[in-house]
C-alpha cells in the first residue's frame, strides 16, 4: 500500500526558472530514504548515495539544502511531470510524494524593518532591511517586482548612487543591496537589503521573478 504524503512545494529561481528544487530533508524524509550530512567536508547523502554535483544543491540562507528534483530519478525515485499542472510525482517503495511549484510572495513590513520571502508555504527567506525615512517614506500598497531588475542600477535621482541586485517596486522605488541598514528606517524611500551575512540581496535577486508580487504594510513606530 502506497503512503501519500503532504504536497511539497517546489523552489524556484529567475536565474533558472527551467529547474525546480525541492527541500531535500523533507523530500527524503517522506519517501522514507535517509539523509546524511558531513558538516567537516560538507558531503550530503541521500539513499546511501553522494550528491556530487555542486549544481544539484543550493541552499537558502538558514543552511537548508533544496534538491533539484531531477535528481531524485538517480536517486532511486520514480519521477514523472504533469506540465498542465506544474506537478511532480515521485514514487519510491511503498512512498509516494507530490511537488508543487509554488507561487512566490514577497512582504515588507515597515512596522518591524523585516522582508519576507515565499514560495507556497516555504518561507525562503527573511532579513533586515531598511526602509525610508523621515521625508521620505516607503510607500505601501500592493505592488509587484519590475519591470526594471538589474544587478547594478545607479541611481536617476541621488548623483548616479549604485544600488546593486535593484528590484524595482514602484517608480524610483527598488529593493536593493546597500552596505549601511540599520534597524530603522534610514533610506530616501527604497528597500535597504544587507549584503553581508550571507548576502541576502543578492539571494533575493538571484530568486525573485518579475511580476513577483510584493507586499508594503505597516508604519514604524520608533
Amino acid at each position: 500500500m502506497l503512503t501519500q504524503a503532504q504536497p511539497l512545494s517546489g523552489i524556484s529561481f529567475a536565474d533558472r526558472p527551467e529547474t525546480l528544487y525541492v527541500d531535500a530533508r523533507k523530500v527524503a524524509d517522506a519517501l522514507g530514504w535517509e539523509v546524511v550530512w558531513e558538516e567537516a567536508t560538507q558531503r550530503l547523502s541521500i539513499n546511501n548515495k553522494v550528491i556530487t554535483s555542486p549544481s544539484s544543491v543550493r541552499r537558502l540562507l538558514d543552511g537548508t539544502a533544496l534538491l533539484v528534483v531531477g535528481a531524485l530519478r538517480s536517486l532511486g525515485g520514480d519521477v514523472s511531470w504533469e506540465p498542465s499542472s506544474g506537478t511532480v510525482t515521485v514514487k519510491s517503495g511503498a512512498h509516494t510524494i507530490q511537488i508543487v511549484r509554488g507561487a512566490k510572495r514577497v512582504e515588507v513590513d515597515c512596522a518591524t524593518q523585516r522582508l519576507q520571502a515565499w514560495q507556497g508555504e516555504t518561507l525562503v527567506l527573511e532579513t533586515p532591511v531598511s526602509t525610508g525615512g523621515a521625508g521620505h517614506r516607503t510607500p505601501t500598497g500592493d505592488f509587484t517586482a519590475g519591470p526594471v531588475k538589474e544587478r547594478m542600477h545607479y541611481s536617476s535621482l541621488y548623483n548616479g548612487a549604485p544600488m546593486p541586485y535593484s528590484v524595482q517596486v514602484s517608480g524610483n522605488i527598488f529593493i536593493h543591496g546597500f552596505t549601511s541598514v540599520p534597524r530603522f528606517p534610514a533610506s530616501h524611500g527604497c528597500i535597504r537589503v544587507p549584503l553581508n551575512k550571507g548576502n541576502p540581496a543578492r539571494w533575493f535577486y538571484e530568486w525573485v521573478d518579475r511580476g513577483t508580487p510584493i507586499r508594503i504594510q505597516g508604519r514604524w513606530q520608533g
